[in-house]
């Protein structure tokens, strides 16, 4: 296949399955691996859900619980304290 014909697929794709027009599209979670961890996790076979519900949530309750850690706590849980872990211990 030529390069003109993967682009005048691509072009196709781009034009007629936007990703506006998905019901639950989301831009992902830019910055943050261990939301998109946990949505990888959670929504194999599962329903993806609204903000309280499904996927959405788990990575509700996720973000609130470590916001509530940095909070508590003035070390960071990703500050190496252990050198032979290199993990807080």
């Amino acid at each position: 296949m030529s390069t003109a014909h993967v682009r005048a697929l691509l072009d196709h794709v781009a034009a007629e399955l936007r990703p506006e027009s998905w019901p639950h599209w989301t831009e992902g979670w830019p910055h943050e691996i261990e939301a998109g961890l946990l949505d990888a996790a959670f929504s194999a076979r599962a329903t993806y859900g609204t903000p309280t519900t499904g996927v959405r949530a788990v990575v509700t309750r996720w973000r609130d619980h470590r916001a509530a850690l940095s909070t508590t706590s003035r070390r960071s849980p990703r500050t190496p304290t252990n050198p032979k872990t290199s993990w807080p211990s």
